[in-house]
Order: structure tokens, then C-alpha cells, then sequence
């Protein structure tokens, strides 16, 4: 498992020991990074490994202009597990702000920490303000919706004895198993279904269109 960081040349005793690999937006091997002043302007300059050439960037890890390829941008791959995004940009505003005067390894433990809490906070505010349902309340949501619709819906029911049935749809199971059905005239087998007409009205229509 490893991670991407963005490019930052205070990794440069992990990229120099090997322990951290610099690859560029693409995912191609960048090797041999050295830092070199040009006209007085710090630049960076190494080998892409799958196009066997040398090329140039900023000393922060961007493309050269002349290059036009931003999908040659320098990153970090770290044999840690890969970052979230809200910790990548954690990590890259800290590394702004103390420029330098926390130790990496430290302020990655930070930003893990602190990352969480935030996420944490987050969840928490959209709860309470609605816009955001756990997995178990989406849960609860789509059955209490279910059960909603499903009290709507005309259902046939067992016939009762002695009992006359007009204005239904009676249905009996014939001798291949299969329901057969008909129109009520008045009393039903025992082995028959009915569902009332006035239900059935009750349905959408074909037509009919729902948002």
C-alpha cells in the first residue's frame, strides 16, 4: 500500500535514500532529481524513466511552461497508505504556514488526527442540519417509505364464508396450478381471492406522471 503526496523538496533525504519514489501526475518514474540554479531561478531536473528523456520543472514540483504537460507534475509516493484528499491539503497548508519548522513525520500525524475530527464534525453538523443521512437512517428512510406506498397499493385478500361479494375481482387457482379470473356475482368458493373495483380505481392511470 502506498500513498501520493504533492511534491515538496523537504522530502528530499527520503527521495535521495530511496525511501520515498517520485512519480509525475501520470504515474511515470521520475529519477536522478537533481536542483540546479538557471539564471538565478532554482530548477529541478531528471529523468522520465518511461520516455527515456531529461526534463525540467519548478523547484516546487510543477511542469516547466515550455513543457505545456501538467500531467507531468511532480508527486511523492510515500509507502504509507494513500492520503485522503482533505488530508493532502491539510498537510500542504501546514507545510505553508510553518515552512518548515515542523518535523514531516509530526505534522502527518497531525493532519491523521485532525482530519478525522474534522470529517467527525462535519457529519455531525449536516446531520443535525438534515442534509445528510447516515446508512442507517437512509435504511429507515426507504422503509417507512415502502411501507407508506405499499398501504396504497389494492391487495387480494381470502374470501370469508358466507359473505357476498359485488363489484370485486375474484381469482381461483385452477387444476394446472394456474389463477384463473373472473368477475363476482354475488357469493365465492372458499379457495377464491377477491380484490375490490374501487381499489383498483384508485391506481395511477397510465397517463398519469409522478415527480
Amino acid at each position: 500500500m502506498s500513498k501520493r503526496i504533492p511534491f515538496n523538496v523537504k522530502f528530499k533525504p527520503q527521495i535521495e535514500s530511496g525511501e520515498y519514489k517520485v512519480e509525475t501526475r501520470d504515474g511515470k518514474t521520475v529519477v536522478g532529481l537533481k536542483k540546479q540554479i538557471l539564471h538565478g531561478t532554482p530548477l529541478l531536473y531528471g529523468i522520465i524513466e518511461e520516455l527515456e528523456c531529461c526534463e525540467m520543472w519548478k523547484e516546487d514540483g510543477t511542469a516547466n511552461p515550455k513543457m505545456e504537460k501538467d500531467n507531468h507534475d511532480l508527486f511523492i509516493v510515500t509507502p504509507e497508505p494513500e492520503m485522503s484528499e482533505m488530508e493532502i491539503s491539510l498537510l500542504s497548508w501546514l507545510s505553508d504556514d510553518t515552512s518548515g519548522e515542523i518535523p514531516m513525520e509530526r505534522m502527518k500525524h497531525i493532519v491523521e488526527a485532525r482530519a478525522a475530527e474534522l470529517l467527525d464534525l462535519a457529519k455531525q453538523q449536516l446531520l443535525q442540519s438534515g442534509e445528510l443521512l447516515t446508512q442507517e437512517h437512509h435504511e429507515r428512510l426507504m422503509e417507512t417509505i415502502r411501507e407508506e406506498c405499499k398501504k396504497d397499493l389494492p391487495r387480494w385478500r381470502n374470501v370469508e364464508a358466507d359473505k357476498t361479494y359485488v363489484g370485486c375481482v375474484a381469482r381461483y387457482m385452477d387444476v394446472n396450478g394456474d389463477w384463473s379470473y373472473c368477475m363476482s356475482s354475488g357469493k365465492l368458493s372458499d379457495d377464491c381471492q377477491y380484490i375490490s373495483i374501487a381499489a383498483l380505481e384508485k391506481l395511477p392511470q397510465e397517463d398519469e406522471s409522478y415527480e
